[in-house]
């Protein structure tokens, strides 16, 4: 099986044929830089292996580009809004946090499209957005006939969270 090797740089799109060698044990004289990762220095190579056909920008783009983030996506759901938590020993109760948890995942992505999408709040992961933007203190009052909810004027991204109460209502 023949499969390419594709070094993504800015600069050029190169590809390297792989017929018994494992990508380690090339060296790539082509390619600037030998990081797969991206840091604060700028950017570097990206190294692809695939038996897929086609133009190695595109197929980073529109294959693995979204397939990590959909990972990352899966990751977050587990880890910030605690889909892993199914400790219990039967099936109904660790259904029902499963539910409840992917619901604070689809309304979390409501919240970063209608409410967020011109900030940078957008980009954030959801343990961000819950723990800085969404965890408010507030003092609640209940009499017979309603319930009130004063949230604290202190909170420090108080202007974020009212753009996005807003955009929100308009929405609704």
């Amino acid at each position: 099986m023949l499969l390419v090797l594709r070094c993504l740089t800015s600069q050029n799109t190169t590809n390297h044929a792989l017929t018994d060698r494992s990508p380690a044990q090339l060296e790539f004289s082509s390619c600037q830089g030998r990081k797969v990762q991206a840091d604060f220095k700028g950017s570097n190579p990206r190294y692809l292996v695939a038996n897929l056909r086609g133009d190695a920008r595109a197929l980073y783009d529109k294959v693995y580009g979204p397939r990590g983030d959909m990972e990352n996506r899966i990751k977050e759901q587990q880890l910030d809004l605690f889909a892993d938590r199914t400790s219990c020993h039967r099936w109904w109760p660790n259904q029902h946090r499963l539910i409840m948890s992917t619901l604070a995942c689809v309304l979390m992505d409501g919240l970063r499209c209608l409410g967020l999408e011109v900030t940078d709040w957008m980009r954030k992961q959801s343990g961000t957005i819950r723990t800085q933007l969404l965890k408010i203190g507030a003092v609640v009052i209940r009499n017979t006939r309603r319930i009130k909810v004063h949230l604290s004027s202190s909170h420090p991204a108080r202007e974020i969270f009212e753009t996005a109460h807003r955009k929100l209502q308009k929405e609704g």
